[in-house]
This record gives C-alpha cells, sequence and structure tokens, in this order.
C-alpha cells in the first residue's frame, strides 16, 4: 500500500486482511471471556451472559410510511424499506468497469 497507494487491488486486499485481522481477534476476546465463564464455575455470571446474548433490541426506531402513519412493526418497516431501494435502485446493465492499476512498478 505505501508502494502503491492508488492502486485498487491492493486497497481492497488490505481491507479484507484488516477485516479478517479485527473479526479473528473478536473470536479470541470472546473465547476467552467465555472460557472465563466456565471457569469461573458461577451460575449467576453463567446466565447473565447467557441473557446478554439472546436480548432483543430493536435497532431500528418506527418510520412514517406514505401516509404519514407511524410504523413500529418490522414487517411493515421491512415493506417501507423494500419499497424506497426498489424506487430508487438501476437496473444492472450487465457491464463491468474495466479497473486498471494505478501503480507502476520498476
Amino acid at each position: 500500500m505505501r508502494k502503491c497507494p492508488g492502486d485498487i487491488i491492493l486497497q481492497q486486499k488490505y481491507r479484507d486482511c484488516v477485516t479478517d485481522l479485527q473479526t479473528s481477534w473478536h473470536d479470541d476476546l470472546v473465547r476467552k471471556r467465555e472460557i472465563e465463564i466456565i471457569q469461573a464455575n458461577n451460575l449467576g455470571q453463567f446466565y447473565k451472559y447467557i441473557n446478554s446474548q439472546i436480548t432483543y433490541r430493536p435497532q431500528i426506531g418506527a418510520l412514517t410510511d406514505s401516509n404519514g402513519n407511524a410504523v413500529t412493526e418490522d414487517e411493515a418497516k421491512a415493506n417501507i424499506f423494500n419499497k424506497y431501494f426498489a424506487s430508487v435502485g438501476v437496473t444492472d446493465n450487465g457491464i463491468l468497469p474495466k479497473l486498471t492499476s494505478l501503480c507502476i512498478t520498476k
């Protein structure tokens, strides 16, 4: 990346490596935490951890439909998003842009 900062392919490979490293680090951290909970042999701590993993937390607040009504049901919100993204989407023409490397190696 330092030699060829404009190379799109290298940028993507770099981002992939960073993502893999972060995922691996997070997985290791979760694994260590779970082992600590098991080795603590504390049933209360175990149940607290399990409940923290299965608690439902809604991520999207109320939306407004085309009539101005507040929508709070998940399925109705999904339909609103689907309708919107379908309206602004573009039909794929099947033609891929040609990507060229901006890096000239010597």
